[in-house]
């Protein structure tokens, strides 16, 4: 069996395109919103029209299907706070959050 030497062991880095490290960042993130548990899952990420689109399920207190669609310029930081700003009081009609 060879021998690994201490550097072979270290994780290295690993360089993931913008779309999979929202993925990794969103999928099975817990939010606290007024004191409610929320669990988000991520089902698929796509980049079409300019727009980053993610599809989400929201569990919590409700169970919500949502879409965000994010500029490409935006990331994880502003895809947290809208979501956390949107269930803060759910609108049912609004089913794809725009983040720009």
């Amino acid at each position: 069996m060879p021998q690994l030497a201490r550097n072979d062991l270290a994780e290295k880095p690993v360089h993931l395109p913008k779309a999979e490290r929202l993925f990794a960042a969103l999928d099975g993130r817990d939010l606290l919103v007024r004191g409610q548990a929320w669990h988000l899952e991520v089902y698929g990420i796509c980049e079409e029209a300019g727009r980053r689109w993610i599809q989400v399920a929201v569990d919590g207190p409700h169970h919500y299907m949502l879409t965000l669609a994010l500029a490409t310029r935006s990331g994880v930081r502003q895809a947290v706070r809208t979501l956390s700003n949107w269930l803060e009081d759910p609108v049912e009609s609004h089913q794809v959050l725009n983040i720009t």
